[in-house]
C-alpha cells in the first residue's frame, strides 16, 4: 500500500512539474540563440566600393590641406619677419588652421546633420580650394595668416565624411570601411608634405618661370595643385 502510495505522489509530481512548464512566461522561455550577421551572408547587400571611394577621395582633401605647408611655412615667414622669430611664426602658421578647426568640425557635422552630407561636403571643399588658392597668393604674413584661419572654418570634411561613411555602409560592412579613412589620412599626410616641398618656388628650378605669377607667388604652385586634386 505504501508503494502505491509513493507512485501516486510521483505522478502528481511530474504532473504538477509539466503543468507549470506548460504555465511558463513567455518573457522566460528559452529564447533561439542570437546569430550575427556577417558580410557573407546572402541577405546582406555587397560591400559600397563606388560610395566608399567617393567618401576616402573627399577625406583626402582635409590631411592635404593641413601638411601641404609645412616644408616651405619657415621660407615664407622669413620673408616678412626677423630670423630669430622665423620659428615662432612659422609654428603658429601651421597652426592656424586646427583651431579655426575646432569649432568648424561641430558646426559642419551639425548642419550636415540637419541640410544633409552632400550639401556640407560641397561646401567644405569649395571653401577650402578658395582659402588655398588665395593663400598661395599670399603678399603678407597677415594675408597668409587670415587665409589659413579662414581655410580651417571650412575643415569640417572628416567629420562629415565619418557620418556618411556610416549613412552608405551596412553594419556587417562597417569594420572594413571605416578604418580606410584612417588610411586616407596617412596617405594625405605622406603627400602634403611631398606635395608642398616639391612645388614650392618652381622660379628657382626653372628660369623659364622667372618674372610669372609662379615667380611673384612662389607657394602658389602646391597651393594649386592641391586644389585640384582635392
Amino acid at each position: 500500500m505504501c508503494q502505491a502510495e509513493s507512485t501516486e505522489m510521483q505522478r502528481a509530481s511530474s504532473t504538477s512539474t509539466s503543468a507549470a512548464v506548460a504555465r511558463k512566461p513567455k518573457d522566460f522561455q528559452d529564447a533561439p540563440p542570437k546569430t550575427t550577421a556577417t558580410a557573407d551572408d546572402d541577405s546582406i547587400p555587397p560591400f559600397p566600393w563606388r560610395s566608399v571611394v567617393s567618401i576616402l577621395l573627399v577625406n583626402l582633401s582635409e590631411p592635404l590641406a593641413i601638411t601641404l605647408l609645412f616644408p616651405f611655412a619657415p621660407f615664407l615667414v622669413a620673408e616678412y619677419v626677423p630670423a630669430d622669430q622665423v620659428g615662432v611664426y612659422a609654428g603658429l602658421l601651421a597652426t592656424t588652421y586646427n583651431v579655426a578647426g575646432i569649432p568648424a568640425n561641430l558646426f559642419w557635422g551639425r548642419l550636415s546633420d540637419r541640410r544633409g552630407r552632400k550639401p556640407a561636403l560641397a561646401a567644405c571643399l569649395v571653401g577650402t580650394a578658395v582659402c588655398l588658392v588665395l593663400f598661395g597668393l599670399s603678399r603678407s604674413l597677415w594675408w597668409a595668416f587670415g587665409t589659413r584661419f579662414l581655410g580651417g572654418l571650412f575643415s569640417g570634411v572628416g567629420g562629415v565624411c565619418r557620418a556618411t561613411m556610416r549613412d552608405v555602409t551596412h553594419e556587417a560592412h562597417r569594420a572594413r570601411a571605416f578604418p580606410l579613412i584612417g588610411w586616407t589620412w596617412s596617405v594625405g599626410m605622406f603627400a602634403g608634405p611631398m606635395v608642398g616641398g616639391l612645388l614650392s618656388r618652381p622660379a628657382d628650378w626653372s628660369p623659364a618661370l622667372r618674372g610669372t605669377l609662379l615667380d611673384a607667388s612662389p607657394y602658389f604652385l602646391p597651393c594649386a595643385a592641391t586644389t585640384l586634386a582635392s
